[in-house]
């Protein structure tokens, strides 16, 4: 099969047979890690197959579908180290599916772009922000594809997607799982008091409003909506934890 020239832990999602740009006839393959794999067959008996070509489907520019002698061939424009280059396969089976669905994971792929975008904006231009913030500002952004399911179920989405910014050195901080939120490494190394802040751990509710005690010298004050508060009475800034902001 076609598919046994794929990575272990790849498989083919698509497989159709056709030519490639009028030059090689074999099978092409659209696989479950967004790559488009051409393969060549060698052999009427003992067949053998040959990686011939590949693409990531994340460097195709544009795709779409135009007339041929043998009905509708699938052109695609890929970027190759920064040049365009326009690439023909003839003769797929279902050549409309094969567009939908490309179209479908370059629309994805756009939409990753985009909103790690917005996730390097938001935390470069704080201290401290909440996993909750970066959902919320992901839902309202793109509320189609983000604006479906619950903050508490995409937890492990914004971790991961941390993660994956830290890795290419989009932003640089630290991910506080047990708090839910990312530390701006820049901004707290800025405010070397960060290292010494409490956190409060005393609160009770009086009826209308949560009252927090300061840590250091007991002074109570209203809450606030923030992850930091300077206490009027003594100066000390101390943490507010993230499970009682939620509240507020």
């Amino acid at each position: 099969m076609a598919s046994s020239v794929l990575n272990i832990d790849e498989t083919a999602i698509m497989t159709s047979e056709c030519n490639w740009c009028g030059a090689l006839n074999g099978t092409l393959l659209v696989t479950s890690i967004n790559r488009l794999v051409f393969v060549l067959t060698k052999g009427l008996i003992n067949k053998r197959y040959e990686l011939a070509k590949w693409y990531w489907i994340k460097d195709i520019q544009s795709v779409r579908l135009e007339d041929s002698f043998f009905g509708k061939k699938l052109v695609m424009d890929h970027n190759q180290n920064g040049k365009l280059v326009r690439i023909e396969f003839t003769g797929l089976k279902k050549p409309e599916a094969w567009l939908d669905y490309l179209v479908d994971k370059i629309r994805d792929h756009l939409l990753f772009l985009k909103v790690n975008d917005e996730i390097t904006k938001l935390v470069a231009s704080n201290e401290y922000t909440s996993f909750r913030a970066i959902y919320e500002d992901a839902a309202k952004e793109y509320p189609e594809s983000y604006n479906v399911t619950p903050y508490e179920d995409n937890i492990a989405w914004v971790i991961g997607r941390l993660e994956w910014l830290l890795k290419e050195g989009r932003i640089d901080g630290f991910i506080d799982r047990e708090n839910e939120w990312f530390i701006h490494k820049v901004a707290y190394l800025q405010k070397t008091e960060v290292t010494n802040y409490n956190i409060a751990t005393e609160f009770k509710f009086d009826g209308s409003s949560f009252i927090i005690k300061c840590p250091k010298c007991g002074a109570e004050a209203p809450s606030q909506k923030s992850s930091l508060v300077t206490c009027s009475s003594c100066g000390q800034t101390y943490r507010v934890p993230q499970k009682l902001l939620d509240r507020i």
